[in-house]
Formats: C-alpha cells, sequence, structure tokens
C-alpha cells in the first residue's frame, strides 16, 4: 500500500465534508463550489474562517513515521505569516510535530510547531495554484530513523527546501508518528481576508514501489458508475440500481440502493479516467446501516471477471464516506494502468 487516504473534494456538497474528514474548528468556513476549481476539475476547496487559525481536521487510519503529503494550493493574500498545513502526534492531536507556512515575506517555511527549520528561497505569488508535496520523517536528531524532511513545489524542490539530510529534530515531544493532519484557512494572528485554496489532498505511506515516494503534479479523476455491471443485487429506491450510485454529488437519502442479504453485491462499469499514469485508486462508498442492526460491508473490483474484494468495514448509524485505497492491481500485482481501470468493475458486497 502507497496512497493512504485522498480527496478531491469533486463527489460531495460542503454540508458533507464531515462525513469525509473528521472535525473542523468552531471558527472555519468551509465551501466546495466550482468557482475555486482547478480545471479540469469540477470543484475546489476553500477555506475562510471568521478568525485565524482555522482548519479541517483528517485522522489517518494508521500511525505514520516517514509520510508524503501532496495537494493543490492557492492563497488570497500574502500580507500577512501564515499556516497551510500541520502534522500531528498519533495519540495526541494537539501536539504538532511537523508544519508548512509562509512568512511574511511570502517565503516557504518548514516549521517543528512553529519554529522554523527551513525557508525556501523562492516566494509564493497571489492566487496562483501551486502543486505542493511534503515530505517528512518524524524522529529527533539521535532517532533511528531520525528527522528529515523536504518540499517540492510542481514537482522541484530547487530553491524550495530541499532534502534536508538525516538528523534533523521534527519531533516535537510524544510519539515519533503522526496520526492526523490540518489545513487551514490562515495563521492564528492573521486578522487579514487570507482565504486558501485546495484541491486534491493525498498522504502516501513509503511502503512499496508505486506511489511511495513523491509523485509530482497530479490529480484525482472521478470515476462515477456509468452502466450496470456483473451485479444489481440490492434494492434500489428510485431507479436502476447504478443510476442510484451516479450522483454528481451524494445526495444521502434522495436515492440509494439498499440490502440486508449478506453476500449481495452491486458491480458497475464505471467511467473513465485519462489517458495517463495511475498512482492508484481509491473506493469511496457513502453508507449507513439501516434499523435492522449491526452492518458490515466491504469494496468489491472485479478486472477481467474475477471479484477481488476489500477491507470489510463497520457501517455507521449516519452516512459517512467508507474509502480503501489501492495502489497495486489484485488482478496483475503490479501497478494500475489506465487500460485497466478503465475496464475495470467497481461495487460493493453486503458481508453481514
Amino acid at each position: 500500500m502507497a496512497l493512504v487516504w485522498g480527496d478531491s473534494f469533486d463527489h460531495y456538497l460542503v454540508a458533507d465534508i464531515l462525513k469525509k474528514w473528521t472535525s473542523q474548528s468552531a471558527s472555519a468556513q468551509p465551501d466546495i463550489a466550482p468557482a475555486y476549481a482547478l480545471a479540469p476539475h469540477s470543484a475546489g476547496l476553500l477555506l475562510a474562517a471568521g478568525a485565524g487559525g482555522s482548519y479541517i481536521e483528517k485522522s489517518l487510519p494508521a500511525a505514520l513515521t516517514t509520510f508524503v503529503c501532496g495537494f493543490w494550493f492557492r492563497t488570497g493574500s500574502l500580507a500577512n505569516a501564515s499556516i497551510i498545513a500541520t502534522f500531528m502526534d498519533s495519540a495526541t492531536p494537539a501536539n504538532i510535530h511537523v508544519s508548512l507556512r509562509y512568512d511574511a515575506t511570502a517565503h516557504l517555511t518548514l516549521c517543528r510547531d512553529a519554529t522554523v527549520l527551513a525557508t525556501s528561497t523562492n516566494t509564493l505569488s497571489l492566487n496562483t495554484w501551486y502543486h505542493v508535496e511534503i515530505k517528512a520523517t518524524i524522529g529527533d536528531a539521535a532517532d533511528s530513523p531520525s528527522g528529515r524532511y523536504e518540499v517540492r513545489i510542481d514537482g522541484s524542490a530547487t530553491n524550495w527546501i530541499p532534502d534536508s539530510g538525516t538528523g534533523k529534530d521534527t519531533r516535537n515531544s510524544g510519539n515519533a508518528s503522526i496520526g492526523s493532519f490540518r489545513l487551514y484557512s490562515r495563521g492564528a494572528t492573521d486578522t487579514s481576508t487570507n482565504n486558501h485554496r485546495f484541491q486534491d489532498v493525498y498522504v502516501l505511506n513509503t511502503t512499496g514501489a508505486v506511489a511511495s515516494d513523491f509523485v509530482g503534479p497530479c490529480r484525482f479523476a472521478i470515476c462515477r458508475p456509468a452502466a450496470v455491471g456483473a451485479t444489481a443485487e440490492w434494492t434500489g429506491n428510485y431507479a436502476d440500481n447504478w443510476q442510484n450510485a451516479c450522483d454528481q454529488y451524494a445526495d444521502g437519502d434522495t436515492t440509494f440502493n439498499q440490502s440486508s442479504t449478506a453476500g449481495q453485491t452491486d458491480q458497475f462499469t464505471m467511467s473513465d479516467v485519462p489517458a495517463g499514469t495511475v498512482h492508484a485508486i481509491q473506493h469511496v462508498i457513502m453508507a449507513k446501516r439501516d434499523a435492522g442492526g449491526a452492518r458490515t460491508i466491504r469494496p468489491v473490483t472485479r478486472i477481467s471477471g474475477s471479484d477481488y474484494n476489500g477491507t470489510t468495514v463497520t457501517v455507521a448509524a449516519s452516512y459517512l464516506f467508507l474509502t480503501e485505497a489501492l495502489s497495486i492491481s489484485p488482478a496483475s500485482s503490479a501497478q494500475f494502468t489506465d487500460t485497466e481501470v478503465n475496464a475495470l468493475e467497481g461495487g460493493y458486497e453486503l458481508v453481514s
């Protein structure tokens, strides 16, 4: 596995942001709208705030000692120093190990919490989209592994924040790992209308040979159900099963498929991805349990007539987005190709 989790902001409305993200600060005013799009995408995230330092936060499925986090970023003001993202201790989220910021002169800074470890030579420009990737190992200078960091912009570290080498102190006490991260609207002391925009956020671990390091500028492509696949066993409340699941934005109880029979599956042919390198795929299923009690489901990937089951997860009482990432094709045990992705079927199974 290499892709841990990602979000395109393309498949749900802002009212559903906490169905995918873990929490947000009380002052955060997120918005998801086409006005913030980076072509060819349909939507982006705008983080505004009634007060400085507002954020949205995501808890990761497992603690990471070394990670890569990437996203597209744009800012509407460079008048004041500001926070872009922070990466927190796996057990104590308030403990920030490393953060990415920019100073009052628009230079990027990589920090241990708020202590500057490195400053870029280049500066950011207003209202310009940048692809940002930060790689860090959490550790004290004497730890094994010790702390390390690098920040690349649009695929290059030159004049930004190059590889620090080993022996750096990126551990702000606590555990030598991160368990969550935050995206910010602006710095805690920034009183400007400094709203940040984000798209295509992802976190990678460093295992395996695919997407386990910097991947450079890239984007999520949303593949929605396009037609019925090999099975359509759940009961639809509105139309054919694939039509209930192909909404541009998830619509909850308006159109849905339902089952109480273990082993039943729905599978769909999916819309195509653009030609190019596929770093990973991610199943995204919006689901809740019915009044019948505990339910578990799992994603299903169908490739060349064979079904490959994902991890079984428990369904909550209210709607949540359930995600599972695949960086390696279960059929070939190799990196996905765009041809393979365009030919596969995606779906889900009621396990219990």
